[in-house]
């Protein structure tokens, strides 16, 4: 038997701009306890740029352990299954999302991972809340617990992890580049 983590914080819907000549953007818009919030950010491929964007909206650094992507049907309308391992505060939480699109399949793997986290957090500290108000505020607590706009880790610095992803399929492991 396994736990079923709640879904804490859910993808509304993403947005990348990417490009052999540009800098690759996301746009991610979450939502949980009936709030939203939507970050932006670059990184060094489109999966890189939408994990960070996914990081500034949940107010969470964490460190990228393992990533992984792979075709779990074939054919034109292919699923591709999403694997992430996440490291923060030495606890290690791993996440898995499929989809067509291998960007999505990618950031619900990352977001289920967040949410695997976000829950053990609200566990050990008891809080039944696990939105804080979308304006990045805390309500004047630092326990971590909240998902959405909870800032009060040290901030987001725009390089949290020691890996990067660029969307490439295969799989990586605590390398510098993706």
């Amino acid at each position: 038997n396994t736990l079923q983590i709640p879904e804490l914080v859910r993808l509304e819907y993403f947005h990348i701009t990417s490009g052999n000549t540009l800098i690759a953007t996301s746009t991610v818009r979450l939502s949980g306890e009936g709030q939203s919030i939507e970050e932006a950010a670059c990184g060094d491929g489109p999966i890189d740029a939408t994990f960070h964007a996914i990081e500034r909206a949940t107010g969470q650094e964490v460190t990228l352990k393992d990533y992984r992507i792979r075709a779990i049907t074939s054919g034109k309308d292919a699923l591709g299954e999403g694997n992430v391992k996440i490291e923060k505060d030495g606890r290690i939480y791993a996440g898995r999302g499929i989809s067509t699109d291998v960007i999505e399949a990618s950031a619900k793997a990352f977001l289920n991972a967040i949410n695997k986290m976000l829950y053990e957090l609200a566990e050990n500290n008891n809080n039944g809340s696990n939105i804080n108000n979308c304006n990045g505020g805390n309500n004047g607590s630092n326990n971590n617990s909240g998902s959405i706009g909870n800032h009060s880790d040290s901030g987001y610095s725009g390089n949290s992890r020691n890996n990067s992803s660029n969307g490439n399929t295969g799989s990586n492991s605590d390398s510098n580049k993706k």
